[in-house]
């Protein structure tokens, strides 16, 4: 039989000795509560998972890490497949990205001419040049503005299929997996993977993406100008390309390190969260 000490702990007597054990360990208590060290510790009794055998598997596990592998090129692959069906339509905003910002940086031109020839031509009682390059000047704006309301519609439809074809596949591609795979990749980072990294993408396609293409052709057609107007100068602004193309890297590198980690945070607390509930 049983001896005199023995004794059975309810859910209540549980929990306090997970907080006591917790304390014991220095373990903060919102980023570990006792109710998701309690579950844990239950599946893996389930499991028949020793303290051994679980610190052994947990230091190498991609899954308890979120460190996943993936396929080389596999992000370039699915940015292809996610195109592919609305090829036409990608051209042609690109089209009408290319002449807005041809339109925007006629502007400063027309200034340049009208400083070197319409204002000395006003001296000699001659408006027609200056005449003309305000009705330029006002042509470029107004087309400027309605390549502009022609590219936000076209470039807002693309980005809603591929975001709603890519929202399918990831749902497509959950349910397709096996049932080993969802006990161990928890609901918690699905959902994290599913929703935040999807709205990451959906912001950057909604501004990020038009504003980067915008400041690189606003680069190209201003360095062009520059090599027109003045060859030294021109060069000066092409040379100054290099650095910041190595700047552009090393904030992109530091960049996608940053996001992983935000990701991987909001994944851990989805799962706390979720486990929690669950407790």
């Amino acid at each position: 039989g049983l001896g005199s000490i023995f004794s059975i702990y309810d859910d209540a007597d549980s929990e306090r000795l997970m907080t006591l054990v917790a304390r014991e360990l220095d373990l903060d208590p919102k980023k570990f509560p006792p109710r998701v060290l309690l579950n844990k510790v239950s599946d893996l009794k389930n499991e028949l998972v020793g303290p051994r055998e679980f610190a052994a598997s947990a230091a190498d596990n991609p899954f308890d890490q979120d460190l996943l592998p993936s396929p080389p090129g596999a992000t370039a692959a699915l940015l292809r497949s996610l195109i592919a069906p609305m090829r036409a339509r990608v051209a042609l905003t690109t089209v009408l990205l290319l002449l807005q910002q041809a339109a925007v940086q006629v502007g400063p031109l027309l200034v340049a001419y009208a400083i070197d020839r319409a204002v000395p031509a006003v001296r000699d009682h001659r408006y027609g040049p200056l005449i003309a390059v305000g009705a330029g000047y006002l042509l470029c704006a107004l087309l400027s503005g309605g390549l502009q309301v022609a590219f936000v519609r076209p470039s807002a439809r693309v980005s809603q299929d591929v975001l709603l074809d890519l929202r399918g596949r990831i749902c497509r591609h959950a349910q397709a997996l096996s049932i080993d795979f969802h006990e161990r990749y928890t609901s918690g980072r699905l959902i994290s993977r599913s929703t935040t990294d999807v709205e990451s993408l959906r912001e950057l396609m909604e501004d990020g993406l038009q504003e980067l293409v915008t400041v690189v052709l606003s680069f190209v057609y201003i360095s062009a100008m520059l090599l027109w107007l003045d060859l030294g100068l021109g060069a000066v602004a092409v040379g100054s390309f290099i650095p910041l193309y190595f700047l552009i890297r090393l904030y992109q590198r530091r960049a996608g390190r940053g996001f992983r980690a935000r990701s991987t945070a909001n994944a851990a607390v989805i799962v706390k969260f979720v486990g929690a509930r669950n407790g």
